[in-house]
C-alpha cells in the first residue's frame, strides 16, 4: 500500500517518535511510505526517516497514495486539506492541549468529520473531543493504546481497575528500563 505519513514537524517529540516507529513497522511489512511535514523545517527525526529510506515530500500528489495517516493535532489543517481526496486516518495524541487549540479555532473541528477514521490513545481523549464528535458515526472513532498492553488485574498501588490503560505494566517496564540504564 502507498501511504502518506503527515507529521507536524521533524523535532523529537512523543508524537513524532510514535510515527517514526509506526513508519518502520509499516515499511518492514512492505508498504511504500512518504512523509509530508506540516512544518517543513528540518529536525533530527528527518534524518531517521532518510536513514530508513523513506521519502520526504515538500508537496504531494495525493493521487499517488492509497491512504494518509495524519499524526497529531498539529496536522489538523492537513487533515482538512487532504481527507476529501485520499482516505485519512487522524492519529491524535493530545488531550487538553488539542482541545484548547480547537476551541481557539473552532473551524478546525471539521477535521473530525472529514477524516475517514480518528484514532485516540485513550478513552479520556475521546471524551475530551466529544463536543466536536457527538453527531458523527461512532464507528469512525477508535482507541488504540500507545503500545501499552491492557492491565489484567487491579493495581493495589494506584487503585486503577483492570482495563485498557496499561498503566501498571508501563510503570513496571519503566522501572526495569531505568535499572538497565
Amino acid at each position: 500500500m502507498r501511504i502518506l505519513l503527515v507529521n507536524h514537524e521533524f523535532t523529537i517529540t512523543g508524537a513524532s517518535t510514535v510515527l517514526l516507529r509506526l513508519a518502520a513497522h509499516l515499511q518492514a511489512r512492505g508498504h511504500s511510505l512518504t512523509v509530508l511535514p506540516a512544518n517543513p523545517e528540518d529536525g533530527p527525526i528527518k534524518a531517521a526517516y532518510e536513514a530508513l529510506g523513506i521519502g520526504i515530500a515538500t508537496g504531494a500528489a495525493l493521487s499517488a497514495f492509497d491512504i494518509a495517516i495524519a499524526n497529531g493535532i498539529g496536522t489538523t489543517q492537513a487533515v482538512i486539506d487532504i481527507a476529501g481526496r485520499v482516505p485519512t486516518i487522524w492519529f491524535l495524541h493530545e488531550a487538553e492541549v488539542g482541545l484548547r487549540i480547537l476551541l481557539k479555532n473552532p473551524a478546525l473541528g471539521q477535521a473530525f468529520g472529514i477524516a475517514a477514521a480518528v484514532v485516540y490513545q485513550t478513552a479520556y481523549q475521546a471524551e475530551i473531543y466529544r463536543s466536536f464528535t457527538y453527531a458523527l458515526p461512532p464507528r469512525k472513532f477508535h482507541i488504540i493504546p500507545n503500545g501499552l498492553p491492557p492491565c489484567r488485574r487491579a493495581c493495589r498501588r494506584c487503585g486503577r481497575k483492570p482495563g485498557p490503560c496499561g498503566w501498571c505494566r508501563w510503570v513496571a517496564w519503566s522501572r526495569a528500563s531505568a535499572a538497565v540504564i
